[in-house]
């Protein structure tokens, strides 16, 4: 078991590294936008569609990490039959139903 909670601990420090990253990376990149929407020049132009490009990307990932990070929740916590979680597992079949 020592294994098994040191993964757990390492896991969980990620997680939240990964999420302050993202907090972080997305205040940089949007206070980026602000600055270049100002300056009328063709480079600036260029700039603000690389950062609003780059943007885009990060908010996708993160919108991966935390739909990654639910299914994780519910692989730990949510086998409880609980109507909440019957809830959810209904709409997950229902989304991934072709």
């Amino acid at each position: 078991m020592p294994r098994l909670e040191a993964m757990a601990e390492t896991l969980l420090l990620w997680g939240n590294k990964a999420d302050s990253e993202f907090r972080l990376r997305k205040k940089e990149l949007e206070q980026d936008i602000k600055r270049l929407q100002i300056c009328p020049s063709s480079y600036a132009a260029n700039k603000l569609r690389e950062a609003r490009s780059h943007l885009c990307n990060l908010l996708v990932q993160e919108e991966v990490f935390w739909k990654q990070r639910e299914k994780m929740f519910w692989m730990k916590d949510g086998d409880l039959n609980t109507k909440c979680f019957h809830q959810q597992a209904s709409t997950r079949k229902r989304r991934n139903k072709i």
